[in-house]
């Protein structure tokens, strides 16, 4: 199908303008016959259609390829394994605030904190003796 640019998008047009800019800064403002490139306004209406055809395809690639990367990743982020020790222990969501008939908030018990199971230390407890340390030789006695 025939693009025009009249049945373009104004975002298409503007990006087909900003091609042709670039086209012509690349191009020393020179033309494929070497004759110097017309303003956007100077083209013909032919003329710029092409190069709105030219943005809408671009346009549709990029588009299909940002598609195919959040699939890419969105796959890849499913295979990951959440299931830990942090998520299991995640609070549960506060409830929401009750309203007395009278509009007021109505104090509510607060959530205790989620436990945790203990980190195993090698430090002892204040109700634990110390190990006596072994002293060490003088560096002299190696």
């Amino acid at each position: 199908m025939k693009v025009t640019e009249s049945g373009c998008d104004h975002e298409i047009v503007e990006i087909a303008r900003r091609m042709y800019k670039a086209y012509i800064a690349n191009s020393d403002g020179k033309s494929w016959d070497g004759r110097p490139c017309p303003a956007w306004a100077d083209l013909t209406p032919a003329v710029r259609s092409h190069w709105c055809a030219a943005a809408l395809e671009g346009a549709k690639e990029l588009a299909e390829r940002i598609r195919e990367e959040r699939a890419r990743v969105t796959t890849r982020l499913k295979s990951f394994d959440v299931t830990d020790d942090e998520s299991k222990t995640a609070p549960a969501p506060a409830p929401a605030p009750a309203l007395a008939p009278n509009g007021l908030l109505v104090a509510t018990a607060p959530t205790p904190a989620p436990t945790r199971p203990p980190i195993a230390t090698a430090l002892p407890g204040p109700d634990e003796p110390k190990k006596p340390q072994t002293p060490r030789p003088p560096a002299s006695q190696k």
